[in-house]
């Protein structure tokens, strides 16, 4: 969801779709991925003591770069980096 309202909203001059994308993307932040950038499982709203799946830190990191493309801020680019480390060890 992040990368598509990122990317529509980039190709079609929509800023209302780019700022809906970080606002996604902060939430998601805030939800899913623990100090250590590593994506965590979450049932219920509820953090669960177990790494959530590579394919979910790849869509979130791939989320966060389309985000960093559309508004041309470095800090979504970096999270980005962090997730993939993360998932990487």
């Amino acid at each position: 969801m992040i990368e598509g309202l990122a990317e529509a909203g980039r190709l079609l001059d929509q800023p209302e779709w780019i700022d809906r994308a970080v606002r996604a993307a902060d939430a998601a932040l805030a939800t899913v991925v623990d100090a250590e950038g590593n994506v965590v499982r979450v049932r219920y709203g509820s953090r669960i003591e177990a790494h959530g799946f590579l394919d979910d830190a790849a869509s979130l990191a791939g989320g966060l770069l389309s985000l960093a493309r559309a508004t041309g801020e470095t800090r979504w680019r970096y999270t980005a980096l962090h997730i993939v480390h993360a998932a990487e060890r």
